[in-house]
């Protein structure tokens, strides 16, 4: 845990994310089997993750195997990889990949078992792509399970055919439905004509790969290079929350652009 004083107060981080996620992993899987681990090739930062968590599980004595989702592949209920470093079974399996990178893929069948289930145990299984979906909110009023913090929490949202975007283009914003880092994060007021209209073509095209969701303003922070948005995530492991994460962004959207800081808290 660090620690850092100011003046008299200490501040500390808010968590250990990392500790509590592996924990989960060997308390779920099979320890006596390597722990697989999948990530989109081509992206670093996701590699390190999965690295830094292989490290951890290793530093439980537990073996961590890497690769990619066209490595794994079930075999009788058991979730198996097939890379150049190992192959075989796996005690449980973590998937830090994007579900709708998985779609992308040739051969689907080889991660069956991130959907179909099995006797593996896996991180972020096939059912996640449920909650991944930012459309999830247009579907609160018909889940049994209570959604008081999200509801309090999250700004109006609508199918983009329910919702007055093109008539009213300052107040609403248009997301992805399975979008990350404001890579499909659009505001309408900010098109040309022309790329408006564009951008209605697409929406009417598929509405259900998008999402509107009322604007809102957050308050900005003056920091050393200037005001920022802040964005404050909260890690969840087995339902509870892990620890907080920061980015920070000189723009309204928080995109791959804003800088990654950490969350210290008064303590």
């Amino acid at each position: 845990m660090l620690g850092i004083k100011w003046g008299a107060t200490q501040r500390v981080e808010a968590g250990d994310p990392s500790a509590a996620w592996a924990e989960a992993i060997l308390a779920r899987g099979d320890p006596s089997l390597p722990i697989g681990s999948i990530a989109a090739p081509g992206f670093l930062e996701d590699m390190q993750v999965v690295s830094h968590l292989r490290g951890l599980l290793e530093a439980r004595g537990v073996r961590g195997v890497l690769g990619h989702a066209c490595h794994v592949h079930a075999r009788e209920g058991h979730a198996r990889f097939t890379t150049s470093e190992y192959a075989g079974p796996v005690g449980a399996l973590v998937r830090f990949h994007q579900a709708e990178w998985l779609a992308r893929l040739r051969h689907l069948g080889s991660i069956e078992g991130l959907f179909v289930g099995g006797l593996t145990p896996v991180t972020a299984p096939g059912t996640a792509v449920f909650t991944e979906s930012k459309r999830l909110p247009l579907l609160w009023d018909r889940l049994k399970a209570p959604s008081t913090a999200f509801r309090e929490a999250m700004p109006e949202s609508r199918d983009p055919r329910a919702a007055p975007w093109m008539r009213h283009p300052d107040e609403w914003v248009l997301k992805g439905t399975y979008s990350n880092t404001g890579d499909e994060v659009v505001f309408p007021e900010a098109l040309t004509r022309s790329a408006r209209l564009a951008l209605v073509a697409r929406v009417l095209a598929r509405p259900t790969r998008w999402v509107a969701q009322r604007r809102f303003t957050t308050a900005a922070v003056p920091t050393p290079f200037g005001d920022a948005r802040l964005c404050i995530g909260v890690y969840a492991v087995e339902g509870r929350a892990a620890g907080a994460y920061v980015r920070l962004a000189t723009r309204a959207i928080v995109d791959g652009a804003a800088i990654d800081a950490p969350l210290l808290v008064e303590n």
